[in-house]
């Protein structure tokens, strides 16, 4: 999102923002903030797990088995790292008003326990409403092109990329257009 908010990209007719990290510190309470802030100034090379999260990316457990025991996949975290990603979702959010020569498909599953429905459904709000198509998904979590009923959300964005402007297959469209918007008008 960041880089598109910068101008055109050259070969980029389109973009799918498939659950974008968008919770940056603007929708972070004080105490998650100050933690960052604090383990950033004090131990930048402590690395964390997120074990203690007790937060699912998806339904699909088999698929989470068969990448938990992935030796390619990041176990540990060093905060400096995840203050890096957090500096990112700040850029990621603050340029969505910015995206407005590139289309997108922003979908999001309204089961994602990773990033929060408040930063996501306003982010949705302040894409250009021409270029954008926002999609939501009841069933979906984090990993929506992985969970369970991934095919709901692979056959939008088919459908997505063959006619910007047709609705899509699933309703995902009118679901967030009564969800995101006042009075059901996307402003």
């Amino acid at each position: 999102m960041a880089a598109l908010a910068d101008g055109p990209i050259e070969g980029i007719s389109g973009a799918v923002l498939a659950a974008p990290a968008v919770w940056g510190r603007a929708h972070m309470n004080i105490f998650q903030r100050a933690a960052l802030w604090l383990a950033f100034h004090a131990m930048p090379d402590m690395k964390l797990t997120g074990r203690e999260l007790k937060i699912r990316p998806s339904d699909n457990i088999k698929m989470l088995r068969k990448i938990s025991k992935d030796r390619q996949m990041i176990r540990e975290t060093r905060v400096d790292s995840i203050k890096g990603l957090v500096d990112l979702m700040d850029s990621a959010f603050a340029a969505a008003p910015k995206i407005g020569h590139t289309p997108v498909l922003i979908a999001y599953g309204l089961k994602d326990e990773i990033v929060p429905k408040d930063p996501s459904l306003t982010v949705m709000r302040r894409l250009n409403p021409r270029q954008a198509t926002r999609a939501l998904y009841d069933t979906a979590w984090h990993m929506l092109l992985r969970d369970r009923k991934a095919e709901i959300i692979w056959r939008d964005i088919v459908a997505w990329m063959t006619d910007r402007k047709a609705a899509l297959p699933s309703g995902a469209d009118k679901q967030a257009i009564k969800t995101i918007a006042p009075r059901g008008r996307l402003e």
